[in-house]
Formats: C-alpha cells, structure tokens, sequence
C-alpha cells in the first residue's frame, strides 16, 4: 500500500484534528449547587433526591413499620384482654405487608 504525501503543516489544520478541550466541559461536578436545598425542599433534604429517593422512602417505610411492629409485639404480649390481643393480632399482619412490599420494592428488579 502507497502512503499518500501529507505535509506536516496539514495535519494540524484539519477539522478532524483540531485538539479537544484541555479540560472537563460543563460545570464542576465537585461544586455545590447554589439552588439545590431550594428546588429539593425540607423533605428533599431527610429522603435525598433523584433516583435514590424511591429507595430511601421505602427503607424509611421498613424502619418505622419495623418499629411499630415491635412495638406490636411487645403491648400483644403484655396484653391480658382477649379483645385488644385479636385487634393487636390483626394489625399484625398489615405490618408485615408494608415492610415485605418495602423490602421487595428496594431489592426487586426495576426493569
């Protein structure tokens, strides 16, 4: 195969040569945005934003309804009234489908 003749000086003048940017392009990602605790808002701040909130909402469902299960639990087992024994056991049940969903919801596929 024939190298073709192309001077030096024609390299550098190329379109297709032309050096990109020394540097990232765009806004620093390290910097803070001035705006952000104004567009995300008091909740914005405890559950974050984006795409992690979803996730953080739900591990936040399983915390407190893990909580409220125990605290089930331990007033069921203090309980003496056969009464509030059947209406703390039905609340049971409710509980553990929040967390359950709550759970497969954070390790579920999200295809």
């Amino acid at each position: 195969m024939k190298k073709p003749n192309v001077s030096a000086d024609a390299i550098g003048s190329s379109a297709l040569e032309q050096p990109g940017p020394s540097g990232p392009v765009g806004p620093d990602p390290m910097t803070r945005d001035p705006v952000l605790d104004q567009k995300m808002g008091a909740v914005g701040r405890c559950l974050g934003y984006g795409d992690e909130k979803k996730a953080n909402i739900a591990g936040l469902a399983v915390a407190v309804f893990t909580i409220v299960l125990i605290a089930v639990v331990c007033v069921y087992l203090l309980s003496e009234s056969d009464e509030n024994r059947s209406l703390l056991g039905s609340l049971i049940t409710p509980v553990f489908g929040v967390i359950t969903g709550s759970i497969g919801y954070i390790t579920g596929r999200k295809d």
